[in-house]
C-alpha cells in the first residue's frame, strides 16, 4: 500500500512509517504539537487584542485637545523644521510640544510592554511618527540635558529607530515572532553598535543625533544591503572552498 502523506512524516526521523514511534516518543511529539498550536492561538489572540487597543486609542485621541496642539506644530511638520529650542517658543507652542511628545512617550512605552500593535500603529501613523520625532530632536536632546536624564522619551526614540532606520534584523525579528513581543533595547543597541561602523568608516559625527537623519537613512540602507551582500559572498566562498 502506497504510504500516506502523514506516515511521510517517519521519514524525519529516520523511520519508514509514523506507526514505528514508540509511545513515549507518540506521547512527546503529541504534547510538543500541542504546546506549538496552544502557543501560536495565544499569539493570534494577543495581536488582536493589541489591534483593537490601537483601535480604540486612536478613536480616543482623535477628538481630543492633542488634535489641536498637533495642528500647532504643524507647520514645523510640514516644513520639515526643527522646533525651537525651549526659551525660544511661547507659552501655547512649548506646552503643545511637550503634551504631544509625552503622548507619544505613552504610546512608544505600551507599543514596547505589548499592550499597542507595533504593526498598526506603523501603518496608520508611521510616517507621522517619524516625523514628529525628527523636528523634536534638538527639543528632546535640550531637555535631556536640563534634566539630566539621557534616557528622556527613550522609548519614543527607540520606536522611531525601528521605525524610520527599520533597525529589525533577523537575529531580532525571530525572537520577537517566538515570544510575542518587541525587544525594543534589542533593536536600538543593534542599530547603535552597527552606526559605530558607519561612524568610522564614513567620518561620521559622534552621535547618530547629529547627522542630517534623512541622509543617515540612506546611508544606513546601503550599508544593511552591504554587510548582506559581504555574508553572501563569503557564503558562496566557503562552498566554493569545501563543496566544489
Amino acid at each position: 500500500m502506497e504510504p500516506t502523506a502523514f506516515n511521510r512524516i517517519g521519514e524525519v526521523f529516520g523511520l519508514s512509517d509514523i506507526t514505528e514511534v514508540g509511545e513515549g516518543y507518540a506521547i512527546l511529539l503529541t504534547s510538543i504539537f500541542v504546546i506549538i498550536g496552544w502557543h501560536i492561538n495565544n499569539l493570534i489572540s494577543t495581536s488582536t487584542e493589541m489591534n483593537k487597543n490601537t483601535y480604540a486609542l486612536g478613536e480616543i485621541t482623535s477628538g481630543t485637545s492633542l488634535k489641536e496642539k498637533l495642528g500647532v506644530l504643524s507647520n514645523y511638520i510640514n516644513n520639515r523644521s526643527a522646533i525651537p529650542l525651549r526659551k525660544d517658543m511661547d507659552e501655547t507652542t512649548r506646552k503643545a510640544v511637550s503634551d504631544v511628545l509625552n503622548h507619544l512617550e505613552y504610546v512608544a512605552s505600551a507599543v514596547n510592554v505589548g499592550y499597542l500593535s507595533e504593526r498598526y500603529l506603523f501603518v496608520t501613523s508611521g510616517s507621522m511618527v517619524c516625523l514628529i520625532y525628527i523636528v523634536s530632536l534638538r527639543y528632546i536632546l535640550e531637555m535631556r540635558s536640563l534634566r539630566k536624564v539621557k534616557t528622556f522619551y527613550r522609548n519614543f526614540e527607540m520606536l522611531y529607530i525601528r521605525y524610520f532606520f527599520n533597525s529589525k534584523s533577523l537575529f531580532i525579528k525571530i525572537p520577537e515572532l517566538i515570544i510575542g513581543k518587541k525587544l525594543f533595547l534589542a533593536s536600538y543597541f543593534e542599530f547603535r553598535i552597527h552606526y559605530i561602523f558607519i561612524r568610522l568608516m564614513l567620518d561620521l559625527p559622534h552621535k547618530y543625533t547629529d547627522n542630517d537623519q534623512y541622509v543617515l537613512k540612506r546611508i544606513y540602507f546601503y550599508y544593511k544591503w552591504g554587510m548582506r551582500g559581504f555574508i553572501v559572498y563569503i557564503i558562496i566562498l566557503y562552498y566554493l572552498a569545501y563543496f566544489s
